[in-house]
């Protein structure tokens, strides 16, 4: 490693700095061990091929990474200090949140200043966002590195720290300048640590935001099933810049999951899934499915209905075609097993059964009044479902 920073300063960018650090050890800099080979730096074209918005995102690195010559496709060559930093939520060392695209932003860790070199030259405006716990200006050049005609200058107030908030980096302002003649580099002049860029737009005074693209498919195995069964959810993305976080939830609510292709669980009634796609970009898109549930499956019955368990038990009858394993369970509405009364005994077929229940939970405690669902189900596919009340 090539230097470090004193462990004073440190400690002042602890609370102050966009690296947070969790630990006591110097933080190093100059050689970083991220994959240069799987980083991939976004950027989009705004009013022409030869003008575009630099995003700083697709780091699949969550250390912070030197920008280098990433952008050089696109003309862009950026001063050997400047760097890219990933928010911590997304894993990083990102002292910062709310920032106007994705996860990531530009800053630097030595030096006073960043330093963009346009090659062929650009025209019209410079704009972007940025936070700042100090003050920072930006300087636009007609020659590279710095130098030639300054053809504008922005000033860069401090911006405000929220008033609730778990990173301090929060509050980012857009900001630009028109200029007349051709630039060819960009200063960002600050203390090092200090200030954020994102969303950083040539040819335009405006910065440009993000284009989304994403769309999620919803679906499942089965649009019909009997209550208390299960299904495969599924979902499908197009247009992603990845990688893609999922969330499921229900209408009713009782379901939600992560994954992107998750196992309902059993449920009861007809019910709503629906499902969030959020890329690295933080584009979403949202899609849903709509699972039917059958009133009954097969014939059966429960008496008395509604029924007392201080008392009495209730029977539930059926009968099966075949002869096979049958196992009994008792489900509240939030579609949690209050017990299992019968679980893979043999019954035979074509003779009417009936197995009781005492009103009681797998603890021995009679259960609260309501609307229970018992089924009945055999290893060998047959299913009996149904409700019944308990009222003491």
């Amino acid at each position: 490693m090539k230097s470090t920073i004193a462990v004073a300063w440190i400690l002042a960018s602890l609370f102050f700095g966009l690296i947070s650090i969790a630990y006591s050890q110097p933080i190093f800099l100059g050689e970083y061990p991220m994959p240069y080979e799987n980083t991939i730096l976004f950027v989009s074209s705004s009013i022409d091929d030869s003008c575009h918005t630099l995003y700083f995102e697709g780091i699949t690195s969550t250390v912070t990474v030197p920008l280098g010559s990433f952008y050089e496709p696109w003309g862009y060559y950026f001063s050997y200090n400047s760097l890219v930093i990933v928010q911590q939520r997304a894993g990083g060392e990102g002292n910062f949140e709310f920032n106007p695209s994705g996860v990531a932003v530009l800053f630097w860790l030595e030096g006073d200043r960043s330093i963009i070199n346009v090659s062929s030259g650009f025209t019209i405006g410079f704009s972007f966002y940025y936070c700042a716990n100090d003050p920072a200006s930006v300087e636009v050049y007609s020659g590279e590195d710095g130098t030639g005609t300054l053809l504008a200058t922005i000033p860069l107030v401090q911006t405000p720290p929220p008033t609730d908030y778990d990173y301090w980096y929060s509050n980012w302002v857009p900001i630009g300048v028109s200029f007349e003649d051709t630039a060819k580099s960009i200063s960002f002049v600050g203390v090092a640590n200090r200030v954020g860029f994102d969303n950083i737009t040539f040819c335009d005074s405006i910065p440009h935001d993000i284009e989304c693209y994403i769309e999620v498919n919803a679906s499942a195995n089965d649009s019909t099933l009997c209550p208390g069964d299960s299904t495969i959810l599924h979902s499908e993305v197009a247009g992603e810049y990845p990688p893609v976080v999922f969330e499921w939830w229900s209408n009713p609510a009782g379901f939600s999951s992560d994954q992107q292709n998750p196992n309902t669980g059993p449920f009861f009634d007809s019910t709503w899934f629906i499902v969030q796609a959020t890329d690295s970009l933080g584009c979403e898109d949202i899609d849903s499915v709509l699972i039917n549930t059958l009133e009954i499956c097969t014939e059966t019955s429960a008496y008395p209905n509604p029924f007392n368990p201080d008392y009495e038990n209730v029977k539930f009858c059926f009968e099966l075609t075949k002869a096979g394993n049958v196992t009994v369970k008792i489900f509240d509405v939030a579609q949690k097993i209050s017990r299992t009364i019968i679980n893979d005994e043999i019954y035979p077929a074509g003779e009417e059964q009936q197995i009781e229940w005492n009103g009681r939970n797998g603890k021995g405690d009679i259960v609260a009044n309501g609307t229970y669902f018992y089924i009945i189900e055999s290893n060998l596919g047959e299913k009996a479902i149904n409700k019944v009340s308990v009222l003491r």
